[in-house]
């Protein structure tokens, strides 16, 4: 660096601070206008001087323009939290968000910014960067923390991210902004539909959950009284426990009549379930008896048996064993009446006969004569125990097989009988054991059964159901004592396994004893809270079906708590209860007077159609013709009327319901069989004209305007044929609906392809007066304008007469458009003309000058040479030939004056003056007099002479062409006057031309 270089460095440390303290920025200027100017063209990079100006400007404006660029995050917050200008705050809000939001630059490093958003709780904040973040994951954080359903279906719509978008569908709440971006995201993205899809189905569930709930209490009702009907109590006992357990859960939904009905169905069934019990108690106590009854007569025949095997007279003799049978065959009969179930008698009268037969067969075998007809008797017990089926005990099939088996081997017989009896007894016995298997399984059964139930008690006690768990116990118990498929042994055996479930049950009922009686103090306090609400004028006349029902509610677990209650907290929870009830009473004799007024209404209904039929002489014969004279029409008017007007009145009493529903429903049923004779005659009218609807169908090509005429004509006719049957009415008005559409479908075509062909000619008709518009910004001649014109003009006549009355707008815009065509070849014209007649003056002028000139030359013809007039002529041609070439008709007469004007340069001009001004008054008098001007006085009797030459031509005056009011006819006139010659140059003439060319 130079000597000179250093230098200036050095001077500008010394001297910069000092100019500084004397000059100012733009920006601290006191002028408000060259600060905010300043301000707006400061860089963002200038933190420090914006800082400056945002904390200390004293103009608002200027501070939140500065605010608007400050990057700082900690100084925003500062200025939105400690400022006291609400634009500058709102500004400097703006600020915050668009850097956070990553949208205005220079954008904060992305932890900054997380961590400022996570730790927000400005609910503006979250909800601009959950719509405008940069960055997905501060979309999602945001999202989870705002609440604006509006905002949150926009985002769910139109984020970029999928996960954000699914993420807001998640947070939508509110069942309008859940409808909206269902519909919206149905098409578009699946996964968010079935978002709020979802949560869609949960609000409208919720909504009409209490409708549904309500439904359901009334289907428990109607439930448990088919079970009541179907008398299988104890088989389905567990689900009338279920449905209790439903209705315990729902009951507060249901009216004041579904809980009666409930109440009283229920009563019922427990009353036959208690019933059905004792009975089921003692068939069991007859079965043990009849068991042990049956072990004595096994006992006694095995005894008679021996003592008729081995005759030992020691033994009690065979007639006293004989007779103790028969007295026991007697009792077996007493005791056998006490069985209700007929199979359960069946099975014990088999298993009876069964010992009994097998002494009858003892006896048989020692009686026969020989080992046939032993082998013989028992071949036929064993086919009448499979006749007999029922109970087989297996004691009884290995006897009757051993002693078979001994008879065939003691005797030396081999005959086919033998064999023939073998094989019977094998067939029997085969069928017995099978028999006997089933009777095994079974049995196989039920112990499996026993053991579910067992695993069921286990669960009940470990989930803490003491109450079901007893219950089952107990249950169980009663079905292992009354079983038939198990031994005394095995009953022993599972009553001994149970006995630990009673011991825990009996600990876990004492803790449910000192449960209940904070239960029973919690269910006191609610009964108390509801008497006080009753107590409320106000509540109770809204809310008194409510408070009934949870006094019941409250009635209902205080009973199934059925530990020992004191007597004292029993009397305090029955008085709250009762007097809530007493405070409903009022309101529930108002409903019923309400339910006796619908009774009235619903008597009155069912008395005015016994008069109507009555009146009708109704019902008649089946057989009896149909009467024409009644108007059978009216009469399912009435029916329908009459069922409507039912259905609006509310409920009656329960007691009455049947009686004035059957009264109801017999007099609607009499009128509706009169109306089924009429059914089947006006069904065959329906079809007919259906029939006669689908034959115009073949002359819809030919004939359509006449088969739309008959086919409303027939829907006309439909409309007086009577009724017919629910059923048949939908089934024939759609098949006539539809057999008419093919009709009308048919002329929807034609219009369709009228209006197509319509729409052709009307986008015919608008690309002409595009075509004529186009052509009317050209810059064409006039020429090539009008040439253009007839062709479209051309087009458009050929078009018009099949498309005359599609559009008058388009018609419209043709007119305009022609109009402005009109209007730009008349502006074409007058500058033609204009041209035109300017070089018509300029060869009239030279046709003048050169006339003019001829004067001169005759005055000196003695100096003027024959060459000197050809050099002058050569130059008066050279003259005109320069002026540009006028259409032929008007080239011609000017041309013909210009050589005339050639040719008098020597001759006489006296003549031609006296020619030349005659024809110009005459020219003059002749337009003042078509155009109405004042000619001169002394023209006054040629001007007469004029008119009178006119009349006589018939181109008198008339009012219409009083004057010429156009540019064309001034045009005509002018080059008329400039055709004539102008020798004279008389100046009167000149001006009276001149004033007929004034308006």
């Amino acid at each position: 660096m130079t000597i000179q270089g250093n230098l200036i460095m050095v001077l500008n440390k010394i001297f910069k601070p000092i100019f500084t303290s004397f000059t100012k920025e733009k920006w601290q200027s006191r002028n408000p206008e060259v600060r905010k100017k300043a301000v707006q063209e400061l860089p963002v990079s200038d933190q420090e001087t914006l800082s400056q100006i945002a904390m200390n400007d004293p103009d608002e404006s200027i501070r939140a323009i500065a605010a608007n660029k400050l990057s700082d995050l900690d100084l925003l917050q500062t200025i939105i939290m400690k400022g006291t200008n609400e634009t500058v705050k709102q500004s400097a809000q703006n600020r915050l968000f668009q850097l956070l939001s990553g949208t205005k630059h220079p954008v904060p490093d992305f932890a900054v910014r997380e961590k400022m958003i996570r730790g927000s709780r400005n609910f503006a904040l979250l909800e601009y960067v959950a719509a405008h973040a940069d960055q997905a994951l501060l979309r999602e954080i945001t999202i989870k923390k705002i609440s604006r359903d509006p905002l949150l279906g926009d985002i769910a719509l139109n984020d970029k991210n999928a996960q954000v978008r699914q993420l807001a569908a998640q947070q939508i709440a509110k069942r309008s902004t859940l409808d909206r971006v269902a519909k919206n995201s149905r098409r578009k993205d699946k996964r968010v539909y079935k978002i709020v899809k979802t949560k869609l189905d949960r609000i409208i569930e919720d909504e009409e959950r209490p409708a549904l709930l309500a439904k359901e209490v009334i289907d428990i009702c109607d439930k448990l009284e088919k079970l009541y009907k179907r008398n299988l109590l104890l088989q389905e006992k567990t689900t009338f426990e279920n449905y209790v357990a439903r209705w315990s859960e729902i009951q507060n939904f249901a009216s004041k009549e579904t809980a009666d009905h409930y109440h009283t169905v229920c009563s019922n069934i427990i009353d036959s379930m208690d019933e059905l019990e004792q009975q089921q108690q003692k068939e069991q106590e007859t079965i043990q008896v009849l068991e042990s009854f049956l072990n004595n007569l096994s006992d006694s025949v095995d005894e008679l048996l021996n003592a008729r095997e081995i005759g030992d007279p020691a033994i009690q003799t065979i007639e006293d064993q004989e007779k103790i049978i028969l007295s026991l065959g007697r009792e077996w009969d007493d005791i056998i009446k006490n069985l209700n179930v007929q199979e359960k008698i069946d099975t014990y009268n088999a298993r009876f006969q069964s010992i009994l037969d097998l002494a009858d067969a003892k006896a048989e075998l020692d009686n026969s004569k020989n080992s046939l007809d032993k082998i013989q008797s028992l071949t036929e017990q064993s086919e009448r125990m499979l006749e007999k089926s029922g109970f087989i005990l297996e004691n009884t099939l290995s006897a009757l097989q051993s002693k078979f088996n001994q008879q065939i081997e003691s005797t030396d017989n081999q005959s086919s009988e033998i064999e023939h009896y073998q094989q019977r007894f094998n067939t029997a016995l085969s069928t017995l054991r099978e028999q006997l298997s089933v009777q095994l399984e079974n049995a196989r059964k039920f112990k499996q059964q026993i053991n579910t139930q067992i695993e069921l008690i286990k669960s009940k006690i470990k989930d803490g159901h003491v109450s079901k768990a007893d219950k089952s116990l107990h249950e169980l118990l009663k079905q292992i004592d009354k079983s038939i498929h198990l031994s005394k042994i095995e009953k022993q055996s599972y009553h001994n396994d149970l006995k630990q479930f009673q011991s825990e049950l009996g600990d876990l009922s004492s803790w449910r004893n000192w449960a209940h009686s904070n239960e029973r103090e919690n269910l006191a306090q609610k009964a108390e809270q509801l008497s006080e609400l009753a107590q409320n004028s106000e509540t109770i006349s809204k809310e008194y079906t409510d408070i009934m029902l949870q006094v019941k509610d409250l009635r209902q677990q205080w009973k199934k708590m059925r530990s020992h209650t004191p007597e004292e907290l029993w009397q305090r929870f029955n008085q709250a209860c009762n007097l809530a009830y007493e405070q409903c009473t009022p309101f529930i004799n108002q409903q019923a007077e309400i339910r006796q007024t619908h009774l009235k209404e619903k008597q009155d209904l069912c008395e005015q159609l016994e008069n109507y039929i009555s009146t009708m002489e109704w019902p008649t014969a089946k057989e009896t013709d149909i009467d024409h004279s009644v108007d059978w029409i009216e009469v399912d008017k009435i029916t329908k009327q009459a069922r409507k007007e039912w259905s609006a009145i509310g409920f009656v009493d329960r007691k009455d319901h049947k009686a004035i529903s059957h009264r109801f429903d017999k007099a609607i049923e009499i009128i509706r069989e009169e109306l089924k004779k009429v059914w089947h005659t006006n069904q065959d009218q329906f079809y007919d004209l259906i029939h006669k609807v689908q034959a115009l169908h073949d002359t819809l090509d030919d004939d359509l305007n006449g088969a739309i005429n008959k086919a409303k004509d027939y829907q006309k006719q439909w409309k007086k044929i009577g009724p017919v049957s629910s059923y048949q009415r939908n089934k024939i008005w759609k098949k006539f609906r539809a057999s008419c559409d093919v009709i009308f479908d048919k002329r929807q075509e034609n219009f369709d392809q009228k209006n197509a062909e319509s729409n052709e000619r009307l986008l015919e008709k608008e690309a002409i007066c595009e075509n004529l518009e186009a052509l009317n910004q050209q810059p064409l001649s006039r020429k090539d304008l009008e040439m253009a014109f007839n062709d479209i003009k051309q087009v458009w006549k050929e078009l018009e007469p099949k498309a005359k009355a599609i559009s008058k707008d388009v018609n419209k815009r043709y007119t305009q458009a022609s109009e402005v065509y009109q209007n730009k070849l008349s502006s074409l014209i007058l500058q033609e003309q204009e041209q035109e007649l300017d070089l018509v003056r300029q060869k009239a002028k030279l046709c003048t000058e050169i006339e003019s000139m001829s004067d001169d030359f005759a005055d000196n013809s003695a100096d003027n040479s024959d060459e000197s007039i050809s050099q002058y002529r050569d130059q008066q041609r050279q003259k005109w030939q320069q002026i540009s070439t006028l259409p032929q008709e008007m080239e011609v007469p000017l041309n013909q004056r210009f050589k005339n004007a050639l040719e008098s340069i020597q001759a006489d001009k006296a003549t031609l003056k006296q020619t030349e001004e005659k024809k110009k008054q005459q020219f003059c008098l002749k337009h003042e007099i078509l155009m109405g001007k004042d000619s001169p006085i002394e023209q006054q009797q040629a001007r007469m002479e004029m008119q009178v030459e006119l009349l006589n031509s018939n181109l008198g005056q008339n009012s219409t062409n009083n004057t010429v009011n156009n540019q064309t006819s001034a045009f005509e006139l002018q080059f008329q006057w400039y055709e004539m010659s102008n020798y004279t140059q008389d100046k009167a003439l000149e001006e009276r031309f001149k004033t007929l060319l004034t308006q």
